[in-house]
This record gives C-alpha cells, sequence and structure tokens, in this order.
C-alpha cells in the first residue's frame, strides 16, 4: 500500500511540473489530498485490528465477561446473580452439578494441553527450553496447588467461590493471548479460534456452572477480578518468541486451574451427595 500512494505522488509531482508554477501548488495538493485519503481508507481495512476492536465482539471495556459469564456477549450489569435470570432462580440437584462441573474441567484441561503441544511442536520445537520455563510464572495468574484434606472438611461455598475466582483471573490472560492472536495473525498460523473455544467452551461455562449454583443457594457474586491484574508489561509484548512464552504459560498454569476444579468438584459431588444407610 504505501508503495502505491508513493507512486500516486511521484505521477502528481511529475505532472505538475510541466504545468505553471501557479497551478503546480494546486495540482500537487490535490494529489497528495487524494492520495493521502485514498491510503487512510485502505489501511483501516487492511490493518489488524487492535485490542480495543477485538474486545468489542465479545464483551465490552466496562463489563468484562468473566464478570457475568452466563450472560454471554451482551454488555450487562454488575449485581445480584439472580438478574441473570430474571428473577427465576434454578433449581439444580447439587451432587450431579458438581459432578458435571469436575466433568467439564477434566474435559478442558485436556483441550488446553492439546493447545500447549502445539506450542511445544510448531512454536518451540525444543524440549529442553519447555522445561526451563517450568520455574517461570506470571504476576495475577494463578497456578493453585492441592493439599491433602478431608471430604468434610471442605467448605463448599469458599471452595466455589475460590474456583470462580481463579478462572477469572485465567480468563484475564486467556483473553489477551485471543486477542494477539487474532491482531498477530498475519505473521504466522493463528491459533484464534483454539482460545476462543478455551474460552466459550470452557471457561464460561464453567464459571456459568458455579453461578448457578450460588444464584440456587441466594448468594451474592460480588467479583472484583479486572484487567489490572496484568500488567502492562506482560500484556504488551510485541516480540513474538516472548508473546509465545508467556501465552505457553498461561496455558500450563490455566492446566492447573482445571485439574484444582475437577479434584475440588470431585470431592465436593462427594461431600453433598446423599449418604446411603444399609438395612440389617
Amino acid at each position: 500500500m504505501l508503495i502505491r500512494v508513493s507512486f500516486r505522488l511521484t505521477l502528481a509531482r511529475s505532472h505538475a511540473r510541466s504545468l505553471s508554477p501557479r497551478v503546480f501548488s494546486f495540482v500537487d495538493l490535490c494529489a497528495v489530498t487524494i492520495a493521502l485519503l485514498v491510503y487512510f481508507s485502505t489501511l483501516t481495512q487492511s490493518r489488524p485490528p487492535p485490542a480495543t476492536m477485538v474486545l468489542a465482539s465479545t464483551t465490552t471495556a466496562n463489563h468484562p465477561r468473566w464478570h457475568r459469564p452466563c450472560a454471554g456477549s451482551a454488555p450487562v450489569k454488575l449485581g445480584h446473580i439472580w438478574e441473570q435470570y430474571e428473577g427465576r432462580v434454578p433449581t439444580i440437584d447439587t451432587a450431579q452439578h458438581f459432578e458435571r462441573i469436575a466433568e467439564k474441567a477434566n474435559w478442558l484441561k485436556a483441550k488446553v494441553h492439546t493447545l500447549k503441544s502445539l506450542y511445544v511442536r510448531d512454536r518451540f520445537g525444543d524440549e529442553e527450553f519447555v522445561r526451563e520455563l517450568d520455574q517461570m510464572m506470571l504476576d495475577g495468574m494463578p497456578a493453585p496447588t492441592l493439599t491433602e484434606r478431608s471430604i468434610f472438611s471442605v467448605d463448599v461455598m469458599a471452595t466455589v467461590q475460590k474456583a470462580i475466582e481463579n478462572l477469572a483471573r485465567g480468563a484475564v490472560f486467556v483473553e489477551q493471548a485471543r486477542i494477539d492472536e487474532t491482531i498477530y495473525s498475519h505473521e504466522e498460523t493463528s491459533y484464534r479460534t483454539h482460545f476462543e473455544d478455551v474460552e466459550n467452551q470452557g471457561i464460561y461455562w464453567l464459571m456459568c456452572e458455579m453461578q448457578k449454583f450460588l444464584a440456587a443457594s441466594g448468594r451474592w457474586v460480588n467479583s472484583d477480578v479486572t484487567r489490572d491484574i496484568m500488567s502492562i508489561q506482560i500484556r504488551d509484548i510485541t516480540t513474538r518468541s516472548n508473546r509465545h512464552v508467556r501465552d505457553y504459560i498461561i496455558l500450563r498454569d490455566l492446566q492447573k486451574i482445571l485439574y484444582k476444579v475437577n479434584v475440588d468438584f470431585s470431592m465436593l459431588k462427594e461431600r453433598v451427595a446423599p449418604r446411603r444407610t444399609s438395612r440389617r
């Protein structure tokens, strides 16, 4: 495009030089103006969409989707979870609900592992290098670990709310990875659709189902996770190799979040399941 515009300007100046000095100024000005209008018009169509444009397709700047995962892509207001159901509180079988969440977390963990493997194979190609990344962490991105505890010592509400918080924080980082895969798709094969599936089929499905449980329990949901948990230094990475490292770590730690969700909700399912008594 720059070459074509430069060519137009050169032709305009060559034509103007054959005219009088007074006409030269007017013709040259017109040619420059037209060329610039054509350039900027085409530029806006050919440039990769900025982050704000990509965000607009799934959420709004003031209402990120992890605040109201059940609301989909429509702009929403923060508030009581019951608003999402228009006053109709969902009725659920708690044990089956927790079982579905655990199974979905396990399914999503496998999907994230597949995407992570694509990074190793196609973008790194070096297992030794990948092992060195195990020591790296991203500020603000949770990487929970499991602790030994009894089923009956589990605080159900605290466990669900902590899972929502971890997923919301993870969603901040996954969102940025997906945005950059869109912006830089002209450089290499993009994994944008993979990240979209992780978001839409996984993270927000899990968060929504967890919030349905809280709604059925009459609990309030106050999500205060914002994009600010991801620093500018981590967010605005333009070097391809560094961006790949960042996104690989995001996927690695998201696997840890999902593994904990799977284990915790499997335990919660056992915690709330009706106890069977044996007959004598």
